[in-house]
């Protein structure tokens, strides 16, 4: 819900308005507060703004980009008055539960366990697609490839390159959550 808020306010408030462009930094904040993997979107938000700037006139690009600025101060501020008031450390959190992940996990870098969570993956993201979405997006993503927006293409992009570096073994359902409104358009 995070992730779709940001976009949506990011989007939106880049195009017209400083205050829901802030608010979109604030929603993208929390995000990434709640779930690391929400700097995996950090391309996607890159070709956002690269779509908006592009469609829009030349002496209004200024703008937009100054308002893409403003989120991302917003974000940054957010994480310092965590560090600031709290002592929360966002840097140094995300390198600790690497770490811990890795001695709860282990390594998997064999061919036949890579091969296993490939798969397992695959089926926890879909059962916590739901089987109606996941039924829908098999059933439309030959005949729609061409024809769909570059969001979906995207989304799925970036699904494919999670499944590759198999960076998680299992359980990604929930991990992932924040991909579905990628897929679903």
């Amino acid at each position: 819900l995070l992730t779709a808020l940001a976009l949506a306010l990011c989007f939106f408030g880049w195009r017209k308005n400083f205050l829901v462009a802030s608010l979109g930094g604030a929603a993208a904040a929390l995000a990434l507060f709640s779930n690391f993997l929400f700097l995996l979107l950090a391309p996607f938000f890159a070709f956002l703004l690269w779509c908006l700037v592009r469609k829009t006139e030349w002496h209004d690009r200024v703008a937009v980009l100054m308002r893409a600025l403003f989120s991302v101060v917003v974000l940054v501020l957010f994480f310092f008055f965590l560090e600031r008031q709290f002592g929360y450390s966002i840097v140094e959190n995300f390198f600790v539960s690497r770490v811990l992940n890795f001695v709860a996990v282990g390594e998997y870098y064999a061919l036949p366990s890579f091969l296993i969570f490939f798969f397992v993956n695959i089926v926890d993201f879909l059962f916590h697609a739901g089987v109606p979405l996941s039924i829908l997006f098999f059933k439309g993503l030959p005949l729609s490839w061409s024809g769909s927006p570059p969001v979906f293409k995207a989304g799925v992009a970036l699904l494919v390159i999670l499944l590759t570096l198999n960076l998680f073994q299992g359980n990604i359902g929930r991990l992932w959550l924040f991909l579905l409104p990628l897929v679903m358009l």
